[in-house]
């Protein structure tokens, strides 16, 4: 049974409590406090790739926490999975194609220009003229922004999209200064946003360590307790997991390997089910791999798959096989499709001979080395090469993985698709006009499916999902089990999202 990707595990251990662990780099006692004055605490986070720009559109989940600090979203994402106000206030469809918001009133970047409807116009409009993966649903929807006043603005689509406030809800929906939107370049190295800290340059070392203070006069202060947050990059799990316990960080994120050692040292963790580990099959046409065009060999790298044993080993008991992308909980999930790909390697060589390639094919695959991506893909590949499928990996750095991704150099990439919302994820990877979608691969009936399921037709929903299943555009092994560890002396309130493979720091609280 797949677990609902909400579910959250917490478990502090109460075994071998270690005394006198301290927050090394965060300068501050056991109990949250400085120096036991009652002043909110500093608080250090664990990262394993530095950030490569400061434009939100080119986030990665990685560093996801770093652009909350600085910036604002339109709308904010509960753990429940629902929607509530950030620097949208309101918003309604006026029409399954006309969306309206109401912004927050008084809320300004540092210099003091206003965040206003003819700011977030520019951002948005922004975000369509350079669509990059964050942004490519929107983009894609040819959307007409219309400022009504000051604090009001209207979105006209050319299509329904139920999911505006989900895609407004983390770096697709970040404002930025309007000098930044009109010269984007600059945020390689430059931020303003309205969110509640400030990044001190000056402090941080470039690739190692980020140093945010917390602004004096930001609009919900009282959200964001910690005076100071760094970020400190560590690549590897096993060293993210000792910096946790010797007390130089106080959030790091990790697997299931890393449980036992947490907590014998008294950490605690959070857990969530979030991403289908997936290879996106792009070269569907077969410009790359000629193989890649002809659906049996797709189905066949499906079946050829132990998705039990895959997910076992990488992620432990609470991993979740399935081929499917929807989760257990949300619309669009069909229990019937966790066995549309049994393990069934004799299948999978039958359907390779009667597509012409009885002695199998070669071709390369993209991957990186951080989240297990290039061990998902070893365990993938010797399935394959049972099969008569012989892979390549073609490892590239985890800072400039992204935009390798998004590129058509490569037949197939290993990419984390995300369960939830199901129709922004289908879309995202699937749609014709999709950034993944990199070779921009179209099928009739997947399409009439999508267009239905944007009017809130939950069983057009199911029905694109066991489309692109039986059209064999992707392999999944089935979803990850995140685990985020942290000193519950520390720092407490950390919740997984649905749709965010990281707890967004917008919830924590220092412990007391």
């Amino acid at each position: 049974m797949i677990k609902n990707p909400r579910r959250v595990l917490a478990f502090v251990a109460s075994l071998a409590m270690v005394a006198g662990v301290t927050a090394g780099c965060a300068s501050g006692p056991e109990d949250g406090t400085e120096g036991g004055s009652g002043a909110p605490a500093e608080l250090v986070k664990g990262i394993q790739t530095p950030l490569q720009s400061w434009d939100p559109y080119k986030c990665t989940g990685a560093q996801s926490n770093m652009f909350v600090a600085v910036y604002n979203s339109l709308t904010r994402e509960t753990p429940e999975g629902t929607f509530e106000p950030a620097l949208a206030e309101s918003w309604e469809y006026e029409t399954p194609t006309k969306f309206v918001m109401t912004l927050r009133d008084g809320v300004a970047f540092k210099d003091g220009t206003p965040l206003n409807a003819n700011v977030v116009k520019a951002n948005l409009e922004r975000s369509v003229a350079t669509p990059t993966g964050i942004t490519s649903q929107f983009a894609a929807n040819k959307p007409q922004i219309t400022v009504i006043s000051d604090l009001e603005l209207a979105i006209d689509l050319d299509h329904p999209d139920p999911d505006l406030p989900f895609l407004f809800s983390s770096c697709g929906g970040m404002m930025a200064h309007p000098d930044l939107v009109a010269a984007p370049d600059r945020m390689v190295n430059e931020v303003n946003g309205t969110g509640p800290y400030n990044f001190e340059a000056d402090a941080s070392i470039a690739a190692s360590s980020y140093v945010f203070n917390k602004k004096d006069n930001y609009w919900n202060s009282e959200a964001y307790p910690f005076s100071k947050v760094t970020f400190s990059v560590i690549p590897d799990n096993n060293s993210m997991i000792n910096a946790l316990v010797s007390g130089q960080v106080d959030i790091v994120p990790g697997n299931f390997q890393g449980v036992a050692q947490a907590e014998s040292a008294g950490m605690a963790h959070v857990l969530g089910n979030v991403s289908p580990f997936s290879i996106l099959l792009n070269d569907r046409a077969g410009k790359l791999v000629p193989a890649l065009a002809d659906e049996r060999v797709r189905q066949a790298l499906n079946y050829a798959v132990d998705r039990d044993a895959v997910i076992k080993t990488l992620f432990g008991e609470n991993g979740v096989p399935t081929p499917q992308i929807p989760a257990e909980g949300v619309p669009g999930y069909d229990s019937a499709l966790n066995d549309r790909y049994p393990y069934d390697p004799n299948k999978a060589r039958e359907l390779l001979a009667e597509a012409g390639y009885a002695d199998g094919f070669s071709m390369p695959v993209l991957t990186t080395t951080v989240h297990q991506f290039d061990a998902f893909l070893s365990a993938v590949a010797n399935y394959w090469g049972e099969i008569g499928v012989n892979v390549t990996q073609e490892v590239k750095d985890p800072s400039t993985y992204l935009s390798e991704v998004l590129k058509t150099n490569y037949p197939a990439t290993v990419y984390p698709l995300k369960g939830a919302p199901p129709y922004s994820i289908l879309n995202k990877f699937f749609g014709p006009n999709a950034n993944f979608n990199t070779f921009k691969s179209t099928d009739a009936e997947f399409s009439e499916y999508m267009g239905k399921a944007a009017g809130g037709d939950e069983t057009a929903l199911r029905d694109a999902s066991a489309q692109l299943l039986d059209m064999g555009w992707y392999v999944s092994a089935g979803f990850d089990a995140q685990y985020y560890f942290f000193n519950p002396k520390k720092v407490t309130g950390l919740e997984m999202l649905t749709s965010e493979n990281t707890p967004l720091f917008y919830n924590w609280q220092p412990a007391t």
